[in-house]
């Protein structure tokens, strides 16, 4: 019987919730140029809006607005920094309609933790 009790309680009472980070506004992307390190003075790192992202299937989709409490680093000023990894590639639509592709150090936005 005490097993079941156990089970009941842990059941019941036990939180699967993780921390989340939502965006608001624009999530921009620091791209990097690897001339920048050598030459920061004449070369400067580009932001670029991130707004969508292409994923292995080729397919592209919105940029998600949720992010992981594990995920986030903190800047102290209320944004979010996320280094993403190499997949999905982040995308940046030009006025024209088209997709450029995004080589990022990191993203980062405002957030508001839920």
């Amino acid at each position: 019987m005490n097993k079941i009790t156990l089970i009941v309680f842990l059941t019941l009472f036990s939180s699967n919730t993780f921390a989340e980070y939502h965006a608001e506004g624009e999530i921009i992307g620091y791209v990097s140029n690897s001339l920048a390190k050598y030459f920061p003075s004449l070369i400067k790192n580009e932001h670029k809006i991130v707004h969508s992202v292409r994923q292995k299937d080729g397919k592209v989709y919105k940029m998600r607005r949720i992010f992981q409490d594990s995920e986030v680093q903190l800047n102290g000023q209320g944004e979010c920094i996320v280094h993403p990894g190499h997949e999905p590639i982040l995308l940046s639509q030009t006025e024209d309609g088209h997709y450029e592709e995004l080589n990022v150090k990191y993203i980062k936005f405002l957030c508001v933790k839920e």
